[in-house]
């Protein structure tokens, strides 16, 4: 009887492998040195952030509860020191204007005005929220996965979003 197996039949076949060892190490190379904190809203897609993050990071993301500290100056001493390059703030249940769902996700957007900030689903809308946008039921209902433009203006003071979400961010 025959197996199938792949095996490195050629000298091009050893070179096209010691290729994709290259082209690893150069993707390794092109990863983005960058520390981010990932508050967990408790949220099940927290994970696949994560995972996406880790792909485009060399340091995996630190997760943390957004109810672990109860401060973020009790959290940044919790994660030793660590220099936190960005923050990232998932998705959960529950609003904004909440704040047994939402943990210190406010106290860490108001103390980090310098520091990039990604908000997804709640965390989007928290951001809204913080920055005093009207966070209301978009007219569609809950639409995941669904692409849609965001407008904005390039006056500080005003900007207007459409999230295909739970909520719609109006005047922030």
């Amino acid at each position: 009887s025959s197996v199938d197996c792949d095996i490195l039949t050629s000298e091009n076949d050893v070179s096209d492998s010691w290729q994709d060892l290259h082209d690893y190490d150069s993707y390794q190379r092109q990863k983005l040195d960058l520390q981010l904190l990932l508050l967990d809203n408790y949220d099940s897609y927290t994970y696949n952030l994560y995972s996406y993050l880790s792909t485009i990071c060399k340091n995996p993301p630190i997760v943390i509860p957004n109810d672990a500290y109860d401060s973020w100056e009790h959290l940044k001493h919790g994660i030793g020191g660590i220099n936190i390059d960005g923050i990232v703030i998932s998705p959960g249940p529950g609003r904004p204007e909440r704040k047994e769902d939402m943990g210190i996700c406010l106290e860490v957007i108001r103390d980090n005005p310098m520091l990039p900030i990604l908000g997804v689903c709640l965390g989007h809308q928290a951001l809204g929220y913080y920055y005093n946008a009207t966070v209301q039921l978009a007219p569609k209902g809950p639409v995941h996965g669904l692409l849609s433009p965001v407008y904005y203006t390039n006056d500080t003071t005003t900007a207007t979003t459409t999230v295909n979400t739970e909520q719609a961010l109006e005047k922030c």
